[in-house]
């Protein structure tokens, strides 16, 4: 029996390429669910990629996407989206303001050069990010606050390719270009949400579908809840029925809010459970729904290590967030977390590290390889000791054994530990002998509670 566990440590993707650690981030994105791709602006301006597959493993190294087009590294972050698993499109704001587009097909691979987007609108380069979304395998969706405040919007089909234009949002509501960005989501093919911080601090939203177009206003959701304005909503579609929202209040806690069509919005924000907090000046709340029934969000701490906690529709919210296993630390005042959910049973995490490599780990199955050896050590007393490797990570163990002294009749010291592997797998379980005459022998049987496998060892 497998398991899902956390893997015992961050580690350096492969490869010599280096990035700014301290004005770059980057961006993750699951194709299918034995793909992965990364993207980042590279210190020549260029945007870089390295991508892993089930069946072969990381790249050797990140390579520059074809073509000359550069971009802005210190302000600027690329936008990827995967609308279907031979498709790959990417956006960022160019230099001149406007919005540049690449792509990748499983066909043609990728196109020669960047291109922008058909139009005259222009956003800031300095301060603006694009929210990109597939709601279908046939649609893009694309949003920015324009230099007027106001939320602007284009599209492309496979029927009509780009609009001719980006276009201005229904409404009269305004929002801070210098510091917020628009949260996209669509929790079904005829469903669009956006949400961001307004001038009040409060969230709003508007929405869009198939059937009644684009709301006629932005709207503040319910409750008093304020943030400060320069944090960003999380938002989160687990099922086409739910929307999950995600902020780091002033109290350096997290709060959440949600939707449900039968309901609508919850009255007002809520603190997560737990007495973590973390810095609401710099980081941000990243959250990923890998199955209906699942919440997964990840922060990087106070103490510059990645947090998490989670929600099952089984057992609510965890008690309390958690470090990730390992001794690996990020800067927590430049860098966020990026993750995705490849399958229902991967998690999978990526930061640019204090060395300026692009860094990772993951969460996924592990299948229990148990083995034990024995060992009689005679120091500061007798032991033997039973020492286990290849069992599931940070799990419970039961050790079983038979101590035997020799003589007529033989002696025996029977008993039951248990305790905790490593985030390695590992344990070593010292037992104080107590009988009287020389270890003639020793048996033991460690099971693996987790997997139920089952490891056995005798001296």
């Amino acid at each position: 029996m497998a398991i899902s566990t956390w893997n015992p440590d961050w580690f350096a993707l492969p490869g010599q390429a280096v990035f700014d650690r301290d004005r770059q981030q980057i961006t993750a994105v699951a194709r299918t669910p034995a793909n992965l791709d990364l993207f980042v602006i590279g210190v020549d301006n260029r945007v870089w990629s390295t991508s892993w597959t089930e069946a072969g493993g990381w790249r050797a190294d990140w390579f520059a996407l074809p073509g000359d087009a550069v971009f802005n590294r210190d302000t600027q972050k690329v936008a990827a989206v995967s609308r279907a698993p031979g498709n790959l499109d990417l956006f960022v704001i160019g230099f001149d303001n406007r919005v540049w587009s690449t792509f990748w097909t499983d066909l043609l691979g990728w196109r020669g050069d960047w291109f922008p987007l058909p139009g005259k609108a222009v956003f800031d380069h300095q301060t603006q990010h694009i929210a990109a979304v597939a709601r279908t395998p046939v649609n893009l969706d694309l949003f920015a606050i324009g230099f007027d405040h106001r939320g602007w919007s284009t599209a492309w089909s496979t029927a009509h390719g780009w609009l001719g234009d980006f276009f201005p949002l229904p409404g009269h509501a305004v929002f801070d270009h210098a510091t917020q960005n628009i949260t996209a989501v669509a929790r079904a093919p005829g469903n669009l949400d956006l949400f961001v911080l307004g001038l009040d601090q409060h969230p709003w939203s508007t929405f869009w579908s198939d059937a009644g177009g684009w709301h006629d206003d932005w709207f503040p959701l319910p409750g008093r809840t304020q943030f400060h304005r320069n944090q960003h909503i999380a938002a989160v579609a687990r099922t086409s029925d739910h929307l999950d929202l995600f902020a780091l209040g002033s109290d350096n806690h997290v709060w959440s809010t949600f939707w449900s069509a039968a309901r609508g919005w919850h009255g007002d924000w809520f603190p997560l459970p737990g007495a973590a907090v973390f810095d609401h000046e710099r980081q941000h709340v990243t959250a990923v729904a890998r199955a209906p029934g699942n919440l997964d969000l990840f922060l990087l701490g106070f103490d510059n290590r990645g947090w998490s906690t989670f929600w099952s529709e089984a057992g609510g919210w965890s008690r309390d967030w958690f470090p990730l296993p390992g001794q690996a630390v990020f800067n927590r005042a430049t860098q966020q977390l990026a993750v995705v959910a490849r399958a229902q049973t991967n998690l999978d995490v990526f930061v640019i590290g204090f060395d300026n490599h692009a860094w990772s780990t993951f969460w996924g199955r592990h299948d229990a390889h148990p083995a034990i050896v024995l060992r009689a050590v005679a120091a500061q007393g007798r032991f033997v000791e039973v020492v286990g490797e290849g069992f599931t990570p940070n799990q419970p163990v039961k050790v079983g054994y038979d101590i035997f002294a020799g003589g007529a009749p033989s002696a025996h010291q029977l008993g039951e530990d248990t305790l905790t592997s490593d985030a390695a797998g590992r344990f070593v379980d010292r037992i104080s002998v107590s009988l009287g005459g020389d270890i003639a022998g020793a048996q033991a049987q460690a099971t693996d509670l987790a997997s139920n496998a089952v490891a056995t060892a005798s001296m």
